[in-house]
């Protein structure tokens, strides 16, 4: 890896110009002292390789962030509806799935599949609202059906 950081040193030292223990003029109208600090402490070369490094560091990172919008897992807070307004968010999951991705609510028994996260949460909402539709047409459902209809008549409005 060292010699990786002192071959990518070297490059950008035969790129730009700059030769081992100078540093290069400071950038603007205004010099602020930090190249004279820079070369007091630190060679060039030890310079050049703190940034390769930290180039390598956000790399990293940023492999990360993209493994995690890859498998898209998580809590998800959906706050409307495609025709209807929410008086509160509804809670849901959102997991990947063999096929695509499945997203499903924590308070009702309800999910959406799709392709994408995007496509499985709208159909997560649509099913919401569907939901909400058939019960609002009649009383005769089992408790726990009306335990879901007061939820649901809680949190949409009008």
């Amino acid at each position: 890896m060292s010699a990786t950081l002192d071959q990518n040193a070297y490059l950008k030292q035969q790129r730009y110009g700059i030769e081992q223990n100078r540093v290069p003029p400071a950038i603007g109208p205004q010099s602020t002292g930090y190249e004279q600090r820079l070369s007091d402490s630190i060679s060039i070369t030890e310079h050049l390789m703190m940034v390769a490094n930290l180039y390598e560091k956000i790399s990293i990172l940023d492999s990360e962030v993209k493994k995690i919008k890859r498998e898209a897992t998580g809590f998800v807070k959906i706050h409307f509806l495609p025709h209807k307004h929410l008086s509160c968010p509804l809670d849901a999951v959102l997991e990947p799935d063999e096929n695509g991705y499945i997203a499903r609510t924590a308070e009702i028994p309800l999910y959406g599949v799709g392709d994408t996260p995007e496509e499985a949460i709208e159909m997560l909402k649509r099913e919401v609202e569907s939901l909400y539709d058939d019960l609002q047409e009649g009383e005769q459902f089992t408790e726990d059906w009306l335990r879901i209809k007061r939820f649901l008549t809680e949190c949409i409005a009008g």
